[in-house]
């Protein structure tokens, strides 16, 4: 978490001061456990929303709709933090 944390005072010391991080948006396939006791962390540091895959409402037989809910919110978030594992490497580690 504290990688969130520096992102945050980076942002904030070299953007728009209006602008203010205080949203997240967690996309994994972690433990459930393990996402709510980030979000509970986030939380108190005084994050206003902290949600993660698991919040997404997916209607039955519907489940591969995650994966794409997952990318289109990425991909218009203002930030996104990864999880620290480069995907090139990952490939070539097939």
């Amino acid at each position: 978490m504290n990688r969130i944390h520096e992102v945050k005072r980076y942002w904030e010391a070299t953007g728009n001061p209006d602008r203010h991080l205080n949203r997240v948006y967690i996309m994994s396939n972690a433990e459930p456990e393990f996402l709510e006791a980030v979000r509970n962390g986030l939380a108190k540091a005084g994050w206003d929303s902290v949600m993660t895959t698991y919040d997404l409402t997916i209607p039955r037989g519907a489940e591969e709709v995650v994966v794409a809910a997952d990318m289109l919110i990425g991909e218009r978030a203002e930030l996104f933090l990864g999880n620290g594992k480069d995907a090139i490497l990952s490939a070539g580690e097939l």
